[in-house]
C-alpha cells in the first residue's frame, strides 16, 4: 500500500526534509490538537481483555497463562469506553492472551459499536469456529492474527496440534464474510526464516491482505536469545520486504524502531512510536500502558478501577508528550527522524538496530 507521504520523500530535497523531520512534525501536531481539544484523545487503543489463553506459544510476549489477575468487570470496561467516546477514539482493538476466551466480548463489542467506533480483534484464530455468527454479526474492521511459519513450526511453536490448519481455515472465513483487512502477523526467527516464501504464498492463498513481520523482542516468554536474528538475517528480512511490496502489501512492524533508509522500502508510512500520543493499551487489570509491548506495570499511568480513563490520558503520559532526548540518542545523527525510536524496544532491549543498519556511523556520533 501506498501512502501520499511516501510519494513526498521521493522529492528532492524536500523529502529529506520532510523524512528527518516526520517523527518532531507528527508528535507537535498531535499535542497541538490535544491542547487545543480539537482531538483530545487517542486514536487507537487496544485492550487485553485477558492473560488466559488456549494456546500456549513459546515466546508469548504477555506470559499468557502464567499471570493471575483481577480482570475488569463488564460494567467496568464499559464505563471505560464512555470515556473513549467523550474522548473521540476511532478503534479500539480487542486482544490479550486470547479475547475470544472472554465470555462477555461481543457484548461489549456491540456496545463499543453503539458508541461510534470501529472494532478489531487481534486473535490466535483457533476458536473462530465457535464464534462463526458472532464475528460475522459484529462487523469487525480488521482481524489480525499470528502464523508463526509452516504447520510444523507453527503448531510446535503454538502448542496446539493442527494449529496451522485450522488458523489458515479462519483466515479464508474472514475473506468469506469480507472482513476489509485480514492481517497475519509472523514473528520471524532463526526456525522459520527459510519458510518465508513459502508460507508467504500459502497465506496469500488463504486470503491475508495484509502481511507483517516483526522481530523478537525480549519480553514474557520471548527472552530467550535463540529467537534472535543474526545481523546478516535482519538485512536479509529488510530486502525480502522490499522485493516483496512491489507487488504486496507486506510490512515491518513498528517495534523495529526508526530504520532509517530502509523505512521507505519496508512500510507504508515514516516510522513514528504512537505510545502515549495516539496510542495507549488497557491491561486486563486495568491499568493503562504506553503500548502493548510492555507488559510491566512499573509504567502505567493510572488504573481505570481508580480513575477515569479520560483522567489518566490528559494527566499521564508527559515523558511522551514532551520528549527529552538523552545518552547516544542525544547525540545520533538521526535523531530529529528517529526521536527516541521504539519505546518498547528501548525499555527492553537499552538499544535500537542502527547498529545492523547504519554500521558505518554507529559508535561515532556525529551532528
Amino acid at each position: 500500500m501506498k501512502v501520499w507521504s511516501n510519494y513526498i520523500q521521493r522529492i528532492p530535497v524536500l523529502g529529506n526534509i520532510y523524512k528527518n523531520n516526520y517523527f518532531a512534525w507528527k508528535r507537535a501536531y498531535v499535542n497541538f490538537l490535544r491542547t487545543t481539544g480539537i482531538r483530545s484523545g487517542p486514536i487507537v487503543v487496544h485492550w487485553l481483555t485477558t492473560y488466559r489463553c488456549n494456546s500456549n506459544c513459546v515466546y508469548c510476549e504477555a506470559s499468557a497463562n502464567q499471570i493471575n489477575c483481577d480482570e475488569l468487570t463488564t460494567e467496568q470496561i464499559k464505563m471505560v469506553i464512555d470515556d473513549l467516546q467523550k474522548l473521540r477514539v476511532r478503534h479500539l482493538f480487542v486482544t490479550g492472551g486470547e479475547p475470544l476466551m472472554r465470555k462477555d466480548l461481543f457484548k461489549v463489542l456491540a456496545y463499543v459499536k453503539q458508541n461510534g467506533m470501529t472494532v478489531g480483534m487481534i486473535t490466535n484464530s483457533l476458536m473462530y469456529d465457535q464464534f462463526r455468527h458472532q464475528i460475522k454479526e459484529i462487523g469487525f474492521k480488521s482481524i489480525w492474527t499470528s502464523v508463526d511459519g509452516l504447520a510444523q513450526t507453527h503448531d510446535r511453536n503454538r502448542g496446539y496440534p493442527d494449529a496451522y490448519r485450522i488458523t489458515l481455515d479462519a483466515i479464508k472465513y474472514y475473506s468469506q464474510i469480507n472482513v476489509p483487512l485480514r492481517v497475519v502477523n509472523t514473528l520471524v526467527h532463526p526456525e522459520n526464516y527459510d519458510e518465508l516464501p513459502e508460507l508467504f504464498e500459502q497465506l496469500k492463498q488463504a486470503g491475508i491482505n495484509r502481511w507483517r513481520l516483526a522481530l523478537a523482542v525480549p519480553v514474557g516468554r520471548g527472552q530467550d536469545s535463540k529467537w534472535t536474528l543474526s545481523p546478516e538475517q535482519v538485512i536479509g528480512i529488510f530486502n525480502y520486504v522490499e522485493k516483496t511490496r512491489k507487488h504486496f502489501d507486506v510490512e515491518l512492524s513498528e517495534e523495529l524502531g526508526y530504520l532509517g533508509c530502509w523505512d521507505l522500502p519496508t512500510r507504508n508510512s515514516p516510522f513514528i512510536c504512537p505510545s502515549g500520543l495516539t496510542f495507549c493499551a488497557i491491561m486486563p487489570d486495568g491499568h493503562v500502558l504506553p503500548c502493548q509491548v510492555v507488559y510491566d506495570t512499573t509504567y502505567s499511568q493510572g488504573n481505570v478501577k481508580e480513575k477515569s480513563f479520560k483522567e489518566i490520558w490528559n494527566q499521564g503520559f508527559t515523558h511522551f508528550r514532551r520528549v527529552t532526548l538523552q545518552g547516544d540518542c542525544y547525540a545520533c545523527i538521526h535523531s530529529k527522524a528517529c526521536s527516541g525510536g521504539c519505546w518498547g524496544r528501548l525499555v527492553t532491549e537499552g538499544n535500537c538496530l542502527r547498529a545492523i543498519w547504519d554500521p558505518e556511523n554507529y559508535g561515532h556520533q556525529t551532528s
